[in-house]
């Protein structure tokens, strides 16, 4: 069916139609077959990608991965961080930060928590009534304010507005409220 040309090459344009679908459906399923047998090779993986702004949040079954709940703990730091390096600028010493609101009291540390801020929710976590001491150190310690503010940005409903400004600027609350359905 196929006539030679003078150059020794063939002439395709007298296959019929149906022998090329037929040869290009051949190739495709060869290749659907090798592409099959190559993945069966790789550990299986069942990847859920879910996405919300800047945060991607990618799970999976396989050796070495990380699990939902360390996942989850990260996307926690993240938005800790994002307020921190929001609510403290480029403080050269953020800890030791001091500024006075617009309502004229004093905001403390990298997180910027007021005095009394941190006295409710301790009361409130804890059941303890803290000085304004107390207060100030654990404003200015970066571990205990983190803490204290994960607690409150998390386990409290509508805790991320207690940086309105920032959280408004970052979207923190739809991140929080994605995060928060992630930990169900």
């Amino acid at each position: 069916m196929q006539k030679r040309q003078d150059n020794g090459q063939y002439d395709y344009a007298f296959v019929p139609l149906w022998r090329r679908i037929a040869i290009t459906i051949g190739w495709v399923v060869l290749l659907a077959i090798i592409l099959l047998a190559i993945f069966a090779l790789i550990p299986y993986r069942e990847i859920k990608t879910e996405s919300m702004g800047d945060i991607i949040v990618h799970s999976a079954k396989a050796e070495n991965v990380v699990t939902l709940a360390e996942k989850i703990v990260e996307l926690k730091k993240r938005v800790i961080m994002s307020l921190e390096s929001c609510e403290s600028g480029t403080a050269s010493e953020p800890d030791a930060l001091i500024i006075f609101d617009s309502n004229k009291v004093a905001s403390l540390g990298r997180l910027q928590f007021q005095i009394k801020t941190i006295q409710h929710y301790m009361q409130l976590f804890y059941g303890k009534k803290i000085t304004k001491l107390e207060a100030i150190e654990i404003a200015h310690t970066k571990e205990k304010a983190e803490s204290l503010a994960e607690q409150i940005i998390f386990g409290e409903q509508g805790g991320i507005w207690n940086w309105k400004n920032c959280a408004g600027k970052l979207n923190l609350a739809a991140k929080v409220e994605f995060i928060k359905e992630l930990s169900k």
